[in-house]
């Protein structure tokens, strides 16, 4: 089962730094919760993640990982982006490198949360549309 440590570790693998070092140590868990949020509202679903937000159990399908880990990787970016514009920092960043590393993550995140929005309604019983009754077709006010 996925939860939020071992996603923070996966993170951590990511960005080559298995021991903490150049990421602060709250980034992960504040990343993955973001990247949660912004799922959840673009799915329309109430996903939980084990070890986040007081959760003891994980909801979060697998075919999500991907977009939730993508989503994560890019907040992560974009927090580094930031705390070297505010601060003086040792990270040796291109800015507009890491800019464009994120903005790739953000559009693989966006596909993979098209591609399961998609899947949701070829698999769903309720049709993604209605028609909509008027109670007077002849007039608009």
């Amino acid at each position: 089962m996925v939860d939020l440590d071992s996603l923070i570790v996966r993170l951590e693998t990511l960005f080559l730094d298995p021991h903490g070092l150049a990421l602060p140590q709250g980034l992960g868990e504040e990343a993955f919760r973001t990247s949660l949020e912004e799922l959840n509202t673009t799915l329309g679903s109430d996903y939980l993640l084990s070890g986040l937000q007081d959760a003891s159990l994980t909801t979060l399908p697998d075919g999500c990982l991907s977009a939730l880990i993508e989503g994560a990787a890019a907040v992560v970016l974009e927090a580094v982006l930031m705390h070297n514009q505010l601060s003086y920092s040792n990270l040796p960043a291109n800015q507009p490198d890491i800019e464009s590393w994120a903005r790739y993550l953000r559009q693989e995140r966006d596909r993979a949360l098209d591609r399961l929005r998609l899947r949701a309604f070829s698999q769903s019983d309720a049709l993604p549309w209605a028609t909509w009754n008027l109670e007077d077709p002849s007039s608009y006010d």
